[in-house]
């Protein structure tokens, strides 16, 4: 009597992984054949960037002297500021409207749906994370594809650890992302906004506007370790991020 009473529970509990990963997964598939439109357009807008970029790099960090440098600062504002927001499927209703609450919007459906807050934040991270690497991808290949025609200088290695350097930035501001988008209110999340953007141009202002030198140095220099390093604090940046928003939507209420 005492083992059936035992068993029982855990019999019933056994399916929950495999429940859980379908509604997870269910949530994945549902955001993209809803937005797969905007997602494709918004990966055009990253190549187009990728392109008005390589101007700006060539003048800026090529050259690799500083008295030699031009366009410091607007390269470091492309990278920092376009770079931020890769994370993001901008050109999304959503993200357009943003100035209206969140709270009002998809996140309302989802909590329509039989789904724990870690699941609505877990499918969001699978969505977000694979985009922000495809998205950064796509704004580093035009600079990768024409530099070996523009200075033959470089290996395409330093170009790839450059743009993993990047990635690791890009992966944290995903998570600052992930809770202004799910975690904040419309106003309050386009005040942090501009409150990021501002101190991006701080950062360009005090540093000279030798941001992507550095870093383009630092992939030539110490090529993997500087990129795992980014990667690793970017991972660690996002999780903590979805961490507290997890915790932010489940103390929410919502209305319809």
């Amino acid at each position: 009597m005492t083992n059936q009473t035992t068993d029982a529970p855990k019999a019933a509990e056994a399916p929950e992984p495999d429940t859980r990963k379908k509604r997870v997964v269910h949530i994945v598939r549902e955001e993209f054949s809803r937005k797969i439109v905007s997602y494709a357009v918004t990966a055009m807008a990253a190549v187009f960037f990728g392109l008005v970029a390589i101007p700006a790099f060539f003048a800026a960090v090529v050259p690799l002297e500083e008295s030699a440098r031009s366009g410091a600062f607007a390269v470091d504002l492309i990278f920092l500021a376009i770079i931020s927001i890769l994370s993001i499927n901008v050109f999304s209703r959503s993200y357009m409207l943003i100035h209206r609450d969140p709270f009002h919007g998809w996140l309302v459906f989802l909590r329509s749906l039989p789904v724990s807050p870690r699941e609505m934040i877990l499918a969001r991270s699978l969505i977000m994370l694979p985009a922000t690497a495809v998205l950064t991808a796509l704004f580093f290949a035009p600079l990768t594809v024409f530099s070996p025609f523009l200075d033959a200088r470089f290996g395409a290695a330093q170009y790839l650890w450059f743009a993993l350097i990047w990635l690791g930035y890009a992966l944290a501001a995903g998570g600052m992302n992930l809770i202004l988008e799910l975690g904040v209110s419309g106003k309050l999340a386009l005040v942090f906004q501009f409150v990021w953007f501002a101190a991006i141009i701080a950062a360009v202002w005090i540093s000279g506007g030798g941001i992507v030198f550095a870093t383009f140095g630092l992939a030539g220099e110490y090529g993997p370790l500087i990129a795992g390093i980014s990667l690793l604090a970017g991972g660690i940046v996002f999780a903590l991020f979805a961490k507290a928003t997890e915790r932010r939507v489940a103390g929410r209420e919502f209305a319809v």
